[in-house]
């Protein structure tokens, strides 16, 4: 059965082509441009009131040669589940997501039916501000009807790609602005489980504590692909002052696009950048500190234990000893900045890339990770400290080896009680720097 319908459709759409071949219309291009194609669901919970399910739906298909010269909008706008009688007229309207704006375009009903549907079909020559307004998703069509004449099926317009960077824009921005609903209404159920192991509703309850901190920055979205309701980008984030690479899924889920995978990719190390190697095991940060010229660095880093571990670096005040800042509570701590944190599997190899050089000053490398006996890596030794350019520790600072930090707080075991280590960790690194146990995402 759904073999015939798709044969039947496919049918219709040819004869469409003929119908707007046969008016004149081009069916040909003359350059070497890329010709675009897409389709979107229409559904009424787009329209602005929502339109009951159940009432009456769409489906668009666009054709778009995007040679400066030429500018064409091909469409094809078919009705389903309503009757025809019912269907008043179709438009391409001016307006962002969720937003009425005025029609630019009225959609050409040449036949009106054919092979038991209701299309609209033609050509639009369209403005370079039209254009513009495309790329940026602020157009839209919808098809109205007696008994809802504002509307009753909407779907915004998207060039293939377009709308996976504009879900990516609408989730980060809305991270940034603090508004939890507006980012989880950005995710699929199952894109939450992925990236945070938490479902929607226990994201309501914890979101609050810590969204927009870090701040996120889009850096670039490539290699979009797009099919049907799934698309895929290549998305590159900053998260504080650490970027991320993800291979991210969309979903479209009626008829918005949401974020549904992550999957992580190495960053490339810049050429200008300083390659330290660094290496995770239980429970130390293993590296050669003399490769720390300046702040011009990246580590490549190799996970070479059983557990998994996390990278959580932090700029920390000069002239306080190591020890005795894990133990402070206050969570206004001068000359504390956390820089970022990143997270790496079991015999993972991958990369930890900086969006800019680290300003001269002092490190730490904090582990929070536990271990299968419920104990945090940092209380283990998992801490390590660094310095970039000539920032002196004063006499009371903690000089750590050369090479890594094994079992720093280990030799110190006397002078921390595991309660003291806690509260200090969690002011310290979740508190002060409003971060690192609040945004992990455990996978």
């Amino acid at each position: 059965m759904v073999n015939i319908k798709r044969a039947s459709f496919g049918a219709i759409f040819a004869g469409v082509l003929l119908l707007l071949a046969a008016a004149g219309l081009p069916g040909e291009r003359t350059t070497e441009a890329a010709v675009l194609t897409w389709k979107a669901d229409m559904v009424g919970g787009q329209e602005n009131p929502p339109v009951p399910a159940g009432f009456g739906s769409a489906m668009v298909e666009f054709f778009f040669d995007d040679a400066p010269r030429e500018r064409l909008l091909t469409y094809f706008v078919y009705t389903k589940d309503i009757d025809a009688a019912d269907v008043t007229a179709a438009h391409i309207h001016r307006g962002i997501a969720g937003v009425n704006g005025p029609v630019i375009y009225p959609l050409q009903d040449p036949d009106g039916k054919m092979g038991g549907i209701t299309y609209f079909a033609g050509q639009i020559k369209l403005s370079e501000a039209d254009v513009t307004d495309l790329r940026g998703g602020n157009l839209y069509v919808n098809v109205h009807s007696k008994a809802y004449t504002g509307g009753f099926a909407r779907a915004q317009l998207y060039l293939p790609g377009g709308a996976a960077e504009a879900a990516t824009r609408a989730t980060v921005k809305a991270w940034n602005d603090k508004s939890v609903p507006g980012f989880l209404a950005g995710w699929t159920d199952n894109g939450l489980l992925d990236e945070f192991d938490a479902s929607r509703a226990d994201l309501e309850k914890e979101l609050p504590m810590f969204i927009g901190d870090p701040p996120i920055a889009v850096r670039s979205i490539t290699q979009v692909t797009q099919s049907g309701n799934n698309a895929s980008a290549l998305v590159e984030l900053g998260f504080g002052n650490v970027i991320q690479l993800s291979q991210v899924g969309f979903v479209q889920q009626g008829g918005v696009w949401k974020l549904d995978s992550f999957v992580d990719r190495p960053v490339p190390i810049p050429a200008s950048a300083t390659a330290v190697d660094l290496s995770l095991q239980e429970y130390a940060f293993v590296y050669d500190k003399a490769s720390i010229t300046s702040g011009n660095l990246a580590f490549r880093v190799k996970n070479i234990g059983r557990e998994n571990h996390e990278v959580a670096l932090a700029k920390i005040p000069a002239n306080v000893d190591l020890l005795e800042l894990l133990q402070m509570e206050d969570e206004d701590i001068p000359g504390f900045e956390f820089i970022g944190q990143a997270e790496f599997d079991s015999g993972q190899e991958s990369t930890l890339v900086f969006t800019g050089p680290l300003a001269a000053g002092r490190y730490a490398m904090v582990c929070f990770f536990e271990s299968p006996q419920g104990v945090p890596h940092a209380f283990l030794g998992m801490v390590s400290e660094f310095n970039i350019g000539p920032a002196g520790g004063g006499a009371g600072a903690v000089r750590p080896p050369s090479t890594g930090d094994g079992g720093l707080l280990g030799t110190h075991s006397e002078e921390l009680s595991l309660s003291l280590q806690m509260l200090g960790l969690l002011a310290v690194f979740a508190g002060a720097g409003g971060l690192v146990v609040a945004i992990r995402r455990t996978r």
